[in-house]
């Protein structure tokens, strides 16, 4: 009876733990063709998955020739400040084509515009997470073209997330994006974080067809090489 019980209480641990493990790091992304993606490092040696800083990035997506679309993302902790209270929320500020790169369509709005992702300050703009826009702006379907306050700044929705996209870091819901270039006025570290002394940053490429990820991975090795 003893060895029965502990037996049964083993498989339903091993099958919960399997359970969590498959919704938040197995299953794909909810995203186009995610067979396609792959994240990027720039690591070496015993230490291979090191990300990266912002003029890195932008070297490598401009001289890469193994992905169709080179993206970048970091993770910030911001204040959402409302009539009536102030919240953090998660964010992920990314580079201006990580949307699109991703195969992500908002439900509503758009993608973050080319020239959102140019000159740092120039366009405060912002695409809320669909939990974001239902629990605090109470689904509001004009939300897109008005401001939220975050960081004690004013920025413009132009989109909000479809309800399956929470972002890519696995088991975190991500509230809000802003693209990189909106940092330095969220954060007194803003331009820093542009600079090449911050290597916080991630990347996801897409594979051009038929392009596997061993060619990618040392045609990307060679380029790297090139840039240290």
């Amino acid at each position: 009876i003893v060895a029965v019980i502990s037996l049964a209480i083993g498989i339903g641990a091993n099958s919960a733990i399997f359970s969590l493990a498959n919704s938040i790091l197995l299953r794909p992304r909810p995203v186009s063709q995610p067979e396609q993606l792959c994240e990027v490092f720039v690591g070496e040696g015993e230490h291979p998955y090191h990300s990266t800083s912002y003029p890195s990035y932008v070297e490598l997506r401009d001289r890469n020739e193994v992905f169709t679309g080179l993206a970048a993302y970091g993770i910030n902790q911001f204040k959402l400040s409302g009539p009536n209270e102030v919240e953090q929320i998660w964010a992920e500020t990314v580079s201006g084509n990580y949307f699109d790169v991703l195969g992500v369509t908002p439900v509503k709005g758009r993608t973050f515009a080319p020239d959102e992702d140019l000159v740092p300050g120039k366009h405060p703009v912002a695409i809320l997470g669909y939990n974001l826009w239902q629990r605090r702006f109470n689904s509001d379907p004009d939300l897109v073209g008005k401001t939220v306050t975050i960081n004690e700044q004013q920025l413009t929705v132009v989109g909000i997330a479809p309800p399956q996209y929470t972002g890519m870091m696995r088991g975190l819901g991500i509230d809000i994006w802003v693209p990189m270039m909106t940092l330095p006025l969220l954060s007194s570290n803003g331009e820093r974080a542009l600079g090449r002394g911050d290597r916080g940053l991630r990347m996801v490429g897409r594979l051009k067809p038929e392009t596997t990820i061993e060619q990618a991975r040392a045609r990307f090795n060679l380029l790297t090489q090139e840039m240290r």
